[in-house]
């Protein structure tokens, strides 16, 4: 609709003046097929399973068992950094041995950005009011997991290689 009176018309003459026109109907590209894509999906996410041929690793106490903080939600957790995983792997092993496995995650996995708005919204409709806080309670945790697989997700992915990512489903990956 096009603006009538004093702002319509200045504004179309602002634009001609730096050589724009005006008035003309613009031809849009549409893909035969929409592109399926959650709003708070991870942007960086193709790029890093890119990086990393899609494997991923997970450092657990030599009885298989990881540290349980759960900040970014219930399931099986990875990082992309060998070296975090075996920190990670060390500290759950409190000395008596740990292990470093190596898992590869589906190019699909639809993944929440941690430090996203989507996940903020969710986080501060939980009473977190600040932005960067974690919290490692098992409660938080399963209720965070419930809201975020709600909206159709199958994990939550940080920037951070040290909080890494989380899979919900872990028949979704597979250790290799």
């Amino acid at each position: 609709m096009r603006k009538s009176g004093w702002y319509g018309e200045s504004r179309r003459h602002s634009l001609a003046s730096l050589g724009i026109e005006t008035g003309k109907k613009i031809p849009v590209m549409i893909p035969a097929k929409p592109i399926k894509q959650l709003e708070g999906q991870a942007p960086f996410w193709d790029n890093l399973w890119k990086q990393n041929k899609g494997v991923f690793y997970r450092g657990t106490s030599g009885t298989g068992t990881g540290l349980g903080f759960g900040v970014l939600g219930d399931g099986l957790y990875v990082t992309w950094d060998r070296g975090i995983a075996r920190a990670f792997g060390e500290i759950s092993g409190k000395g008596r041995g740990f292990q470093v496995n190596r898992y590869r995650l589906p190019r699909d996995l639809k993944l929440m950005d941690y430090q996203g708005n989507e996940c903020w919204e969710i986080r501060k409709n939980m009473g977190i009011q600040n932005r960067w806080d974690k919290i490692g309670d098992p409660m938080f945790s399963r209720i965070f997991t419930f809201e975020i697989k709600k909206r159709g997700y199958d994990g939550v992915i940080s920037d951070n290689k040290a909080d890494g990512i989380v899979v919900f489903d872990s028949t979704k990956v597979k250790r290799v």
